[in-house]
Order: structure tokens, then C-alpha cells, then sequence
């Protein structure tokens, strides 16, 4: 008969707590850590961590270096155990100098951010790399930050990208995306966007939420890959229900501008909320913006204004802005210029040219802020020079008056140019004076007739007149009397006392229409009455010798007198022939 073989072991983990406890008694340390697990995790007995120290406690005192770090977690998390962060670092450096990785890593973690010692970086350094070379993935990824960031060491992009894709390789989420970043970057590695894209996937896949939203600003963006908006909500829907604010914020202008979703405003206040409260100011200007103009919810002034001020607070300039004019025009706050101008100033210091515009018209009129031509000529050329088209205008008028600067026409033409490129019809139309009258350029009619055409075709009456007179007497243009007399009833039509005037006269003379005397009459009336001295003394005519209208002297007198208080040399010289006879 052969000698009778001994059964196998069951591995520790597969035994019973009895089986364990039999053992544990014997000073079995490997035992006696297992028995903690399960008094710990509550497997296969009642849980009691109290029970569970006690039997890590023999496992650690015998040397067994997992048992002395699962005794180190009990007393930093104080289970079992009362908390005891120098005896947490006691029993976890022994485990660590035994060689556990997970224990070394721990104190890297604790020599880099003083949990428990003092800092040092050198010593994280050393015992991340300890924890690295054993393969532990957590520990070659803060490895590689210590070396990408500078920590303990000198900076090292390439041994960074090195260790962080070891630690990628193992399917370590965080360091997909770290790597991913040196491909971006071009930190350690070429610049390669593709696989950075290549690596954000794998780590957003796993879920990790940063991954996820850069990724989002990737597609959103087109960079390395092709623009596709949808992916880029899809992705940040995902990171956004993990709770990252940005993402939550990102979100919310999706369904604000309808990339890669359908607009949906109660969408835009459902996510600009969720990241509001977690305190990000862009969301809070958005949301502010919500209930100050009723989008998605019923207009909420008080409440704009109390987000305005959150954003305003961290800093937000376009918030800070806004608070501006909410203080100018009495909008869920009292009524202040100087809290308005002084809103305005936090805002223009930060380059946002809105409020340097508007901080130049304080300046300007003196509105909240003591006045000064000077200053207000700066915040101009300030906004100005970010492409403020209104900045732009005012700052060529000011150039063009010589207010708070030297005159300069050219200037003028310069930046009113550079406003009317933009499509600004002020400063199209005083474009076409300066052509017009050779102020700051030589004449030029046909530049005249452009301007005023882009600004008469926007609706502006002025330019509309104006544009009329060069067609009826075929100045830069080909002479046309009956396009004159269509810009000129557009312009009467918007209550333009000269272009009242001059439509009035084409149909008392006949010129692009029939005459119509009755209508002469009722156009000079409305030009009168709005204070036209011309078009008061034509008036005075009509009346005196019975035009389109009964004969009537009081009529004529009153009118004639009108005229002449502003000067008018005609009505002067009427009033002066009818006292004489």
C-alpha cells in the first residue's frame, strides 16, 4: 500500500469562518486576514469591524504586510477603530516597505498631498515609482503627473507619456485619458489627434467623465475629427447626468442653439440649473438670462438679478454687464447709475466690449461716473478695436468733433468705415457725408451714393432723403425723378421733415409725379409742424395766394412768422412786404 496523501488547502478565501478561525488561532497570519475580511465585508458572519481589527492587528503584528494595510485603512477611515491618521501611516509604511504595491502606492498618495506627514514630494516620487515598477497601474499613472506636472522631480513629458501608458494599457480609465492628452498636447509624444481622439474614446467608454467632455468639445469643434454635433451632445449628455457641471453647462447651449439637438428652452433652464447650483457662473449668466427674457420659464427679474450677482461675484464678465444695465434701467433693482457705471468698469476691465462701450457713454454724458471726453475716447477705441461696430461709429465721431481728442476727419472716415463695413447704417450714412462733402476723403459721389444706399435699403430715413436729392438732381448717380420720389416717401413715411419737405415740392412742381397741390399742402403741413422753417414759409404761400388751399392771411401770417423766428430769409422778407402794404 502506497502512503496516504495529504488533502489539499482550500485557498483562504474559499474557507468558512470556522475553518478560518481554526487556523487564525494557530497563528496563521494569512488566516487571520482573511477572518478580518470576512468580519469586515460581513461574509458569512455578522459584520463587526471591531472584531475585524483585532484579528488584522495579529496578522500585522506577525508581519503579514496585507493585514498591515487593511489595518492602515481602518484607522484612516476609523473603522473599528478610532481614527488615527499617525497609525494609519505607521502600519501602511510597513506593509509598503515589505514591498506591498497597494500599500506603497497609499503613501506616495500621502507624502504628495501631506495626509497624515508632512509633504514631500521627493518621497511620493520615490514610492509611486516603487508601487509602478510592481505594475500597479494607479500608481505608473500619478507617477507619470508627478513627471508630466514637475512634482518631486523634473519635468518629463516623455517619461510621463511612458508610464501613463502602462498604466493605459491595463485598461486604467483615468491614464487613457492623460495619455490622450500628451497626444493632444504633444507632450512627450508627436502631436497626434487622431489618437488622442483614439484614447479620449477608450477612457469615455469606461465612463470616465472627463473623457467624456472633452471629447464632446472635440466633435463640437471638429479638432482631429470631423465636426458632428450630435456626438457632441450625446457625449455630453453623458457626462453631464454624471454630475459635471461644465458639461451640464455645455449641454444647456446645445439645446439653446440646436447643436446636434432640437432647440428646447426648457432644456436650456433644466441643465444651466443643475450646473448653477454647483456654482459655475457661465451657467448662472445663462440661466439669469432665462428669466430676465421669459426663455423657458415665466420672466423672473428679481431672480435674473440674483444670478446676475452669483456670476457677477466669481467674476463673469458678461454677468457684470448685464447687472450694468439692469441698474441703468431700473430692472429688478432700484434705479442706479453709479452701481451701473461701476458694473460696467468691472466687466470693461476684463476686455468684454459691450460694457466698454457702454463705460465710454458714461463717461461721455457723465451718466454714474463724472464726465470726461478723454476717458470716454479710450473705452471707445478699447471696444473699437475688438470690433464694436457702435464703438467704432462714436469713436469716429469723436474724431470727427475733435470731443476728448484731437479732430481728425481722416480718423473719422477710418473708423466709420470700419463700423459701416459691418453693416451699421449710422455709420454708412455719415460715411456718405464725408464722401459727399470731402469731409476727411476727396469727394467722391458714386462712394457717397454706395453709402447711402446700404443705409436707405436698412430703413433709415436720412439716408433715404438724402440719397432722393442726388437721384433727382443726377449727382453720382443718373438723374431718376421717380426713384427720388419713392426714397422720399419712404423717409415722409417715417415722419422726415425734410424728406416731408422735398415730396412735398415734387408734387407741387411736378417733379417724378403729376402735380397734386392738395398733397403738396398736407406734406408741407406735416414738415411744418414738425418745426421745418422751409417748409413752413412754402406753407405761408400756399395760404397767401390760395395753392391747394383756401386763400387764408391769419394762416399765411402765422405761418411765415414761424419761419422766420428760426431765420429764414424768404419768410423774413414776406412778413416784411405784407406790414408794408
Amino acid at each position: 500500500m502506497g502512503k496516504a496523501m495529504e488533502m489539499p488547502r482550500l485557498p483562504y478565501s474559499e474557507m468558512s469562518v470556522y475553518e478560518l478561525y481554526e487556523l487564525a488561532t494557530k497563528d496563521d497570519a494569512y488566516a487571520q486576514e482573511a477572518l478580518g475580511n470576512c468580519f469586515a465585508s460581513g461574509k458569512g458572519i455578522k459584520q463587526d469591524y471591531e472584531t475585524a481589527v483585532y484579528w488584522y492587528i495579529q496578522a500585522a503584528e506577525l508581519g503579514y504586510d496585507v493585514a498591515q494595510y487593511r489595518l492602515a485603512i481602518c484607522y484612516e477611515e476609523g473603522k473599528g477603530v478610532k481614527k488615527d491618521k499617525a497609525k494609519a501611516f505607521e502600519w501602511c509604511s510597513k506593509s509598503a516597505e515589505q514591498g506591498y504595491a497597494i500599500a506603497q502606492y497609499q503613501l506616495g498618495g500621502s507624502y504628495r498631498f501631506g495626509d497624515g506627514v508632512d509633504q514631500d514630494y521627493g518621497k511620493a516620487v520615490y514610492w509611486y515609482a516603487k508601487a509602478a515598477e510592481q505594475g500597479l497601474a494607479k500608481a505608473q499613472n500619478d507617477s507619470g503627473t508627478c513627471y508630466h506636472e514637475g512634482i518631486g522631480v523634473e519635468k518629463d513629458y516623455q517619461r510621463a507619456a511612458t508610464l501613463y501608458l502602462q498604466a493605459a494599457k491595463q485598461g486604467l480609465r483615468v491614464a487613457q485619458f492623460n495619455y490622450a492628452l500628451c497626444y493632444y498636447n504633444g507632450h512627450g509624444v508627436e502631436k497626434n489627434l487622431s489618437v488622442a481622439v483614439r484614447w479620449y474614446q477608450k477612457s469615455a467608454n469606461q465612463g470616465f467623465v472627463e473623457a467624456q467632455y472633452t471629447l464632446a468639445c472635440i466633435y463640437r469643434k471638429g479638432v482631429g475629427v470631423r465636426k458632428n454635433l450630435k456626438k457632441a451632445a450625446a457625449l455630453y449628455t453623458k457626462a453631464a447626468e454624471q454630475g459635471n457641471k461644465f458639461a451640464q453647462y455645455e449641454l444647456a447651449r446645445c439645446y439653446n442653439n440646436g447643436w446636434g439637438v432640437e432647440k428646447d428652452q426648457s432644456k436650456v433652464v433644466q441643465w444651466s440649473l443643475k450646473s448653477a447650483e454647483q456654482g459655475y457662473d457661465r451657467a448662472q449668466f445663462i440661466l439669469a438670462l432665462c428669466y430676465e427674457f421669459g426663455r423657458g420659464v415665466e420672466i423672473d427679474i428679481a431672480k435674473a438679478v440674483e444670478l446676475y450677482v452669483k456670476a457677477a461675484e466669481q467674476g463673469d464678465c458678461k454677468a457684470q454687464y448685464r447687472l450694468g444695465e439692469c441698474y441703468k434701467n431700473g430692472e429688478g433693482v432700484e434705479q442706479d447709475y453709479e452701481k451701473a457705471a461701476e458694473y460696467y468698469l468691472q466687466s470693461a476691465k476684463q476686455g468684454y466690449d459691450m460694457a466698454q462701450f457702454s463705460l465710454a457713454l458714461c463717461y461721455e454724458y457723465g451718466c454714474g461716473i463724472e464726465m470726461d471726453l478723454a476717458k470716454a475716447v479710450e473705452w471707445y477705441r478699447k471696444a473699437a478695436e475688438q470690433g464694436d461696430y457702435k464703438a467704432q461709429f462714436n469713436l469716429g465721431v469723436c474724431y470727427e468733433n475733435g470731443d476728448g481728442i484731437q479732430e481728425d476727419a481722416a480718423k473719422a472716415v477710418e473708423w466709420y468705415t470700419k463700423a459701416a463695413v459691418q453693416g451699421y447704417a449710422e455709420a454708412q450714412y455719415n460715411l456718405a457725408l464725408c464722401y459727399q462733402d470731402g469731409i476727411g476723403v476727396e469727394i467722391d459721389l458714386g462712394e457717397s451714393v454706395k453709402w447711402y444706399d446700404k443705409a436707405a435699403k436698412q430703413g433709415m430715413a436720412e439716408a433715404q432723403c438724402n440719397l432722393a436729392i442726388l437721384y433727382q438732381e443726377g449727382n453720382g448717380v443718373s438723374k431718376n425723378l421717380k426713384k427720388a420720389v419713392v426714397l422720399f416717401t419712404k423717409a415722409a413715411e417715417k415722419c422726415n421733415e425734410s424728406a416731408q419737405f422735398c415730396l412735398a415740392l415734387c408734387y407741387h412742381l411736378g417733379r417724378g409725379v403729376k402735380i397734386d397741390l392738395e398733397k403738396a399742402v398736407k406734406l408741407y403741413t406735416k414738415a411744418a409742424e414738425r418745426g421745418f422753417a422751409k417748409a413752413q414759409n412754402n406753407l405761408a404761400e400756399c395760404y397767401k395766394d390760395g395753392i391747394g388751399v383756401e386763400k387764408d392771411m391769419s394762416a399765411a401770417i402765422y405761418w411765415y412768422t414761424q419761419a422766420a423766428e428760426q431765420g429764414d430769409k424768404e419768410a423774413i422778407e414776406s412778413l416784411s412786404v405784407i406790414k408794408n402794404n
